[in-house]
């Protein structure tokens, strides 16, 4: 421990003669359920209890990161640090950690080079509009091909800026899904990004990440299994997995953006409104072109969905409200043995507030809708998806600041619907306390 410390200090001392300006901020967050009664549609109810990340696994979350910058160069190291399952009855898992290494450099006030992944820019033109951080309690996180995690919209109107995923999920049909997560949440540790500047109001941005976590052997392992040539992947699938994106912003019109996603193959669009005053809108449309996947011998045809996203924020004096539409629909998959076609999945999530003297009161309500799919031919329908199901659930809760902490309680109820695979879902009761803590 003496030596990280000393590590560190001497890290920071060397950073502060060489940058400008040097900066540490960090997090903490978790959730407290003091009690959740389940009752399912047979059998006796549950009466639990959590300490939860985000996310839904035990124990915390929490980062540190490190910044320096001066006017033509800069660095960021973050950490992050999850538990897993430690506290879970059977569990074995340690502790999870994470890191962010980033540097750029400007050599024009209009050009900027970066290796790393810059959290800044790849957050500049995704969706404008995300749900409550009560979405994984009000609406379930089992939807099979809107984003993992939750109800966020966030990158359901556009996605942030990086190709990469945590997995292979989504790249055939599994369990008959042709998206099992039809977005995908970033996973990069290499990449190359330029961004560009050529006028006022302008942005274009260019990532390659020749570095994606996927399963299975790297293509690098054709050339050595270990040592720097073992770094190196095929040429083409690299440069085929880029990700372009042109941003302009009109003054008092809106932010218009477009962007070719390579490892998804997806054209996306979207156009954030603020003429309306008071009133935010940002909608945004993702449109598949033509993929394959391997099976009996044969390159398939594949197309991932549609999708339509909208989202809007309002605020009259006290009043507020956050609001989002997501719609998946049209993806399909052809094989030896028929057509299968993904049915409609939407999602409506509305949150008005209010702000009270001494706190915030919120409404979290969430709906979802999904359809089963259609086949021809032999094809059958997996038991998973049999038949159309819905969701939905509330939340009522109230947010309270203290200085550099958060602390936000409610009540939710997720309510007893049928879904897809033909049960009936369990009614269910939460009072979940959020802490975070941010400097």
């Amino acid at each position: 421990m003496r030596k990280l410390i000393a590590l560190v200090t001497v890290g920071v001392v060397t950073a502060t003669t060489i940058f400008a300006q040097v900066g540490v901020s960090g997090y903490g967050t978790s959730y407290f359920i003091p009690y959740r009664m389940t009752v399912p549609e047979q059998g006796d109810s549950k009466n639990t209890a959590a300490v939860q990340a985000p996310w839904g696994e035990p124990n915390m979350s929490a980062g540190v990161s490190f910044n320096g910058w001066s006017e033509f160069a800069g660095f960021s190291v973050g950490f992050d640090i999850a538990y897993g399952m430690l506290n879970a009855a059977g569990g074995t898992s340690s502790v999870k950690a994470g890191y962010t290494i980033n540097g750029w450099i400007r050599p024009h006030e209009r050009l900027k080079f970066n290796i790393g992944n810059n959290y800044e820019d790849i957050q500049k033109i995704m969706g404008k509009v995300a749900s409550s951080n009560f979405s994984y309690y009000v609406l379930d996180t089992a939807k099979p091909r809107m984003q993992e995690g939750g109800a966020d919209s966030a990158n359901n109107i556009f996605t942030q800026f990086n190709p990469a995923p945590w997995g292979a999920d989504g790249d055939k049909p599994t369990d008959g899904l042709i998206n099992n997560i039809n977005l995908y949440s970033p996973a990069v540790t290499a990449a190359f990004m330029t961004v560009w500047q050529p006028i006022d109001g302008m942005w274009i941005g260019g990532m390659v990440t020749p570095e994606i976590s996927l399963t299975g052997d790297s293509l690098g392992t054709e050339l050595h299994n270990s040592g720097q040539d073992s770094d190196f992947h095929n040429a083409l699938e690299v440069y085929k997995s880029v990700q372009v994106a042109i941003a302009y912003n009109i003054p008092g019109i809106g932010l218009a953006r477009v962007q070719y996603i390579g490892f998804r193959n997806v054209i996306e669009a979207a156009f954030q409104v603020l003429a309306l005053g008071d009133l935010m809108m940002d909608i945004g449309a993702k449109i598949p072109l033509k993929d394959s996947y391997e099976a009996e011998g044969f390159d398939w045809p594949m197309y991932r969905d549609y999708q339509v996203a909208i989202g809007a924020t309002y605020r009259y004096y006290e009043f507020g409200f956050s609001g989002h539409i997501d719609a998946a629909f049209g993806g399909y998959y052809k094989s030896i043995d028929g057509k299968y076609t993904n049915g409609l999945d939407l999602v409506v999530y509305l949150t008005p507030t209010y702000e009270l003297p001494f706190a915030k009161l919120g409404l979290d309500v969430g709906f979802e809708y999904m359809g089963k799919p259609t086949v021809t031919e032999s094809l059958e329908i997996p038991a998973s998806v049999s038949q159309d199901g819905m969701q939905a659930g509330a939340g009522l809760w109230l947010e309270r600041k203290f200085g550099n902490g958060t602390l936000r309680g409610g009540i939710v109820s997720r309510f007893p619907l049928e879904w897809t695979d033909g049960a009936k879902l369990p009614f269910e009761f939460f009072i979940p306390l959020r802490i975070e803590v941010g400097f």
